[in-house]
């Protein structure tokens, strides 16, 4: 392909800057219409990498009521490649025995004082700073499965955070009175890395 010159930009550039828009109906100058022109690769970034980070969760196969923690702590190891990096997440996925709806709080760091499966879920200022977001996960968001299993799948969920090391912290929040069915939950982040 020829080189070809961009209208709208400045006459010193023969090509726009990264992130410019080019119109793909644009064919002056030589362009071809629905055509790129032009495209640029910055291998020094990460972005577009994806990731699927899956954490499981020991919880209570009992009650829990309104605003207990579900599970205690979750981690995602590596939620990003470096310490003040970036990521996007754009799926949540749940697997347990009972469509139960839950919210899930994501955070840079763990809280002040980590809350432990089935106590009340407590923030203090200092974790306000550090929660990067809120994911609801209703009862309508399950697939029922054959064998007796639910999972909810969370699209389009869009959450961008950094982290202050590599791992991203989350606490899953009952929403309702609730009984697991099982003392084992499955939930995992998938998204990608930004930079």
């Amino acid at each position: 392909m020829a080189d070809v010159s961009f209208t709208n930009t400045p006459a010193n550039m023969s090509t726009p800057p990264i992130g410019t828009i080019v119109r793909a109906d644009d064919t002056s100058e030589g362009g071809k219409a629905g055509v790129i022109q032009h495209t640029k690769l910055d291998t020094n970034l990460a972005g577009g990498n994806g990731f699927d980070i899956p954490a499981t969760l020991t919880v209570t196969n009992g009650a829990y009521t309104i605003g207990d923690v579900v599970g205690g702590l979750i981690t995602f190891a590596g939620a990003v490649t470096a310490a003040g990096k970036r990521a996007i997440i754009n799926t949540i996925t749940l697997a347990g025995v009972v469509a139960i709806p839950y919210e899930v709080w994501f955070f840079a760091s763990d809280i002040t004082t980590p809350d432990a499966d089935n106590a009340v879920f407590n923030l203090f200022a200092a974790d306000i700073a550090q929660c990067k977001g809120v994911v609801p996960i209703a009862a309508a968001d399950y697939n029922a499965a054959a064998s007796a299993f639910n999972i909810a799948t969370i699209r389009g969920v869009g959450l961008q955070y950094t982290c202050t090391a590599t791992t991203l912290y989350a606490y899953m929040k009952a929403t309702a009175v609730t009984s697991p069915g099982t003392t084992t939950l499955t939930l995992t982040i998938h998204g990608e890395y930004i930079d």
